[in-house]
């Protein structure tokens, strides 16, 4: 079957340079805006606007009024790491310390993988 009549397009062909191309031959892509629009929103945007504006006192202990929820998000979790919550301590040590690095082993013994770097060459056909 001809290529032509099997895929429908009578401007493509194989080989042809503006394979993909818009029918009228302009050479651009038939998405001008490069993609969907990102949304403005989302709920992490949202978050971000809210963390610099003052936390609801119907949260914080009075002690706390007038801070802001980044402070306030501060605080709970310094005070959950202080009250021996693993999982708040992991998180907060991981983000401050970054994380231990993991070594990679192989094999039955554990021993480390050798990784060997391979340098590709063009060889334009020069015996030497």
């Amino acid at each position: 079957m001809d290529f032509e009549k099997q895929s429908g397009y009578k401007n493509l062909r194989r080989g042809n340079p503006a394979w993909g191309c818009k029918a009228d031959g302009t050479g651009k892509s038939g998405n001008p805006n490069k993609g969907r629009p990102r949304k403005d929103y989302s709920i992490i945007s949202l978050a971000k606007e809210m963390l610099d504006q003052p936390a609801d006192e119907r949260f914080l202990s009075p002690s706390d009024y007038g801070k802001t929820w980044r402070q306030a998000i501060a605080k709970a979790l310094l005070v959950g790491a202080l009250r021996l919550n693993p999982g708040i301590m992991k998180e907060l040590l991981d983000r401050l310390e970054g994380k231990p690095a993991q070594p990679i082993v192989g094999g039955e013994e554990g021993l480390p993988i050798l990784v060997r770097e391979i340098e590709k060459r063009k060889d334009y056909g020069n015996a030497s």
